[in-house]
């Protein structure tokens, strides 16, 4: 997966280099401005969004309610942000895309189903080792004293399954 997104990075590196290169013969040093000005509408996402979340993390935490926080998509807005700085049309499309309310649902979606990709097994792939799983069942603490003068300790027995109590 991380070599197909190198790859997809090299294709865009190019096609943005094809797309410019088109560009500059269409309009000619106007292409310099174009540049120049999406870079600018990036700074002003970037700095607006960041203003934006720390007013919500202000008013949240004064509130209590940090449930009502956006993160996905305060995110979302930086990366369109970011990618508007970049120099290039097509990371400018995309960024706008991004920052537009109205299809900021279709990245997420995107970006979901991107995460399941990473996460899941790849069939004739190497799986991803397994963790130990350790059974066992929860026992009642038989006493907890604390010492004034010490750590915290607790008294109790481990209890095997196929064993007795042991002290």
């Amino acid at each position: 997966m991380f070599a197909a997104t190198g790859i997809a990075a090299i294709v865009l590196i190019i096609t943005e280099l094809v797309v410019m290169v088109w560009v500059v013969g269409q309009i000619g040093w106007g292409t310099l401005l174009a540049i120049l000005g999406t870079s600018l509408l990036g700074v002003l996402v970037l700095g607006l969004t960041g203003k934006r979340s720390m007013d919500q993390f202000r008013n949240a935490i004064k509130s209590d309610a940090l449930d009502t926080l956006d993160p996905a998509g305060t995110g979302q807005a930086f990366a369109g942000g970011a990618l508007l700085l970049i120099p290039g049309f097509i990371t400018d499309v995309i960024g706008l895309l991004m920052v537009f309310p109205l299809t900021r649902p279709l990245f997420q979606k995107l970006a979901a189903w991107y995460g399941r990709q990473l996460t899941s097994p790849i069939v004739g792939r190497a799986q991803r080792p397994q963790r130990d799983v350790i059974r066992g069942e929860i026992v009642e603490e038989e006493t907890t004293t604390a010492n004034d003068d010490g750590p915290l300790v607790i008294e109790g027995s481990v209890v095997d399954e196929d064993d007795e109590p042991r002290n």
